[in-house]
């Protein structure tokens, strides 16, 4: 009986884990599909700018910002789309557009 208890006990506490997990997980998605919509808000309004060549991007989460070109990333898919449209109808309209990505983190006040 003491064994079967155990057993149970532990795979209560198997059971917690892989739903804090799968919670971090979720939480993880969210904040960098809202992050990443931002930062797709933010190019969209500068490409809107008929005279724009330039776009500078100011975040403070700069990792966000390696997943616009990777794919792979099932999560973020929809949003990456968007952007890359974006930012190739703003390079289609002039060659020497550019677009440049500045980390800003809060330690660097």
């Amino acid at each position: 009986m003491l064994v079967l208890e155990i057993i149970l006990l532990y795979l209560s506490f198997i059971s917690i884990l892989i739903i804090k997990k799968i919670i971090y997980h979720i939480i993880n998605v969210i904040l960098t599909k809202a992050k990443l919509f931002a930062i797709r808000y933010e190019i969209n309004q500068a490409i809107q700018i008929p005279k724009a060549t330039y776009i500078i991007v100011v975040t403070n989460v700069i990792y966000i910002v390696q997943h616009i070109f990777d794919f792979t990333v099932y999560p973020y898919q929809l949003q990456l789309i968007t952007i890359v449209k974006d930012l190739r109808s703003f390079f289609l309209k002039h060659l020497m557009n550019s677009i440049k990505f500045c980390d800003y983190s809060s330690n660097d006040k």
